[in-house]
């Protein structure tokens, strides 16, 4: 009687030393998936509260080579009608495997175009566009590491070209100040809108 007594102990003292452990565990993934519903959202919104800039970091190799692209770059997207992008219609966190301070993030999007630079916007189609987010924990909070190319709704992007181009008209265009580039940027985005528009 008293061995099994003693057995059971041991069993239960077992189960409550683990339980903080799987406690520990069990928020850390919460916490990590969290922060990548938030960085796809944000992302997907066309980041105007700023939120994918402040859940992103970048390694020394990648800042070094994003400088390189743009000597603007400061670890955000600087203009979404400007910096490349895909274009979505929407996403889906699959899954996120946490292991000690690292995590991976399996993303499905439906991809319908890309954006590359002067707003020019390309119908690229994928569906499902499968993206792979790496997390790191610096013992307060995850961080998306590196981030991919950011992926924007179809929506948010025509609400930026919209209010962009709220802002002038064709009369704007005939100003005799207006320069030639501001006209070419008038007309870059315009189109870019029409091909959003067009977008099935």
């Amino acid at each position: 009687m008293r061995k099994q007594q003693h057995t059971m102990f041991v069993i239960v003292g077992l189960v409550f030393g683990l339980y903080p452990a799987f406690l520990s565990a069990n928020n850390l993934r919460e916490a990590a998936v969290q922060t990548v519903e938030a960085f796809c959202k944000a992302e997907f919104e066309g980041d105007r509260s700023d939120e994918r800039t402040a859940l992103s970091k970048f390694s020394p190799a990648r800042a070094t080579k994003e400088r390189e692209r743009d000597p603007l770059f400061g670890g955000s997207v600087i203009f979404w009608d400007v910096d490349p992008s895909f274009i979505v219609e929407w996403y889906k966190v699959l899954d996120v495997t946490v292991n000690k301070d690292r995590a991976i993030a399996t993303v499905s999007y439906k991809r319908v175009a890309r954006s590359e630079r002067k707003s020019k916007i390309i119908p690229d189609y994928k569906d499902p566009d499968l993206v792979k987010l790496d997390l790191v924990h610096d013992g307060k909070q995850w961080w998306i590491l590196d981030p991919p190319l950011p992926r924007i709704s179809k929506q948010a992007l025509m609400e930026t070209y919209a209010s962009l181009l709220n802002m002038m008209d064709d009369k704007w265009l005939e100003r005799p100040e207006i320069s030639q580039a501001q006209k070419r940027y008038y007309r870059e985005r315009k189109e870019a809108l029409r091909v959003l528009q067009s977008l099935p």
